[in-house]
């Protein structure tokens, strides 16, 4: 906590770069995850509810995905109605963002500041819960 964070530049959905030092937002929640795992299947839609009640918007999700199937990928996020940053490198382990922020498990989650720093590690909905 208090660390700033490693930059992430990566393609959404439609192939656009996202940078996330760009963002404009009070707090961003990064969450790494992956289609194919069972407790990112859970804890995504969770989150997903809590980002779309809150009364402000003080909080963007930064979705990387560590699919390395554009299909598997978009259809998670379609099944999920997913409606906020999404984005993959498609390189699975080996992406980037995964080896900068030494992502060894998903789901793993980052809440930052807008200057990139660390405020939180939630490990659950309930964690997440005090923030949104």
């Amino acid at each position: 906590v208090g660390y700033v964070v490693p930059n992430i530049l990566i393609p959404d959905t439609s192939d656009s770069l996202i940078d996330l030092n760009k963002i404009k937002s009070e707090k961003i929640l990064i969450i790494f995850y992956a289609s194919w795992c069972p407790h990112c299947q859970t804890l995504l839609p969770q989150i997903y509810k809590l980002y779309k009640i809150q009364k402000e918007k003080t909080i963007e999700v930064f979705a990387v995905s560590i699919d390395t199937s554009k299909t598997d990928w978009l259809n998670f996020v379609r099944t999920y109605k997913l409606n906020w940053l999404n984005v993959s490198d498609l390189k699975g382990w080996d992406g980037k963002a995964i080896l900068d922020f030494y992502i060894y498990a998903t789901p793993s989650m980052f809440l930052i500041d807008e200057q990139l720093k660390l405020i939180a590690k939630p490990s659950s909905v309930e964690q997440l819960n005090k923030w949104f």
